[in-house]
């Protein structure tokens, strides 16, 4: 999805988010409250399912793993790249200039944009990424796994790449005695 404000001419930066939750349909009826300055500087607002996920074809894979030596290897790093390569080539009206936010998933999707970056990444905001799975993040505390949180939130990304399905706990924890 991509979005230009209204008003705006001449060639603008784009903020760039990558998401496995899936992106908006059709513009917002407001500019969002926590966008209303940085609609006021002009900005392409592009936002990204990830590989796999809602319309974007093949896998989604739920992995941190990246691969800078093995530059033939697809991960959430090249696919970052080679989006941000091909937004500056086809969006009209862009500076060349791209910056990356997200909050969570998409946080980590905006920080792993940082291994072997493209020339036209110019800024990064990750926030609350998940970067040290193991301690003080969503599906740890201080190492140790919360095993509903985690079910939830696999099963979200996992079940069905067109929707963020809910784990059904009720299918699964009534037994017949």
């Amino acid at each position: 999805v991509i979005l230009r404000p209204r008003g705006k001419t001449g060639p603008l930066p784009i903020l760039f988010q990558r998401t496995p939750y899936g992106v908006p349909d059709a513009p917002p009826a407001k500019v969002p409250g926590n966008q209303v300055s940085l609609d006021k500087d002009g900005y392409i607002y592009v936002y990204q399912s990830m590989r796999g996920r809602f319309k974007s074809d093949g896998v989604f894979t739920l992995s941190t793993a990246v691969h800078p030596d093995k530059p033939k290897v697809t991960d959430e790093s090249t696919d970052a790249y080679d989006s941000i390569d091909w937004l500056v080539k086809h969006v009209k009206g862009n500076t060349g200039k791209v910056g990356m936010w997200g909050v969570s998933y998409p946080g980590f999707a905006a920080a792993v944009a940082l291994i072997g970056p493209h020339p036209a990444l110019k800024a990064v905001s990750p926030q609350a990424a998940w970067i040290d799975y193991w301690k003080s993040d969503d599906l740890h505390r201080n190492g140790a796994l919360r095993l509903s949180y985690a079910t939830d939130w696999l099963s979200m990304l996992q079940l069905d790449k067109t929707t963020d399905t809910d784990f059904q706990y009720d299918r699964y924890d009534t037994y017949d005695w």
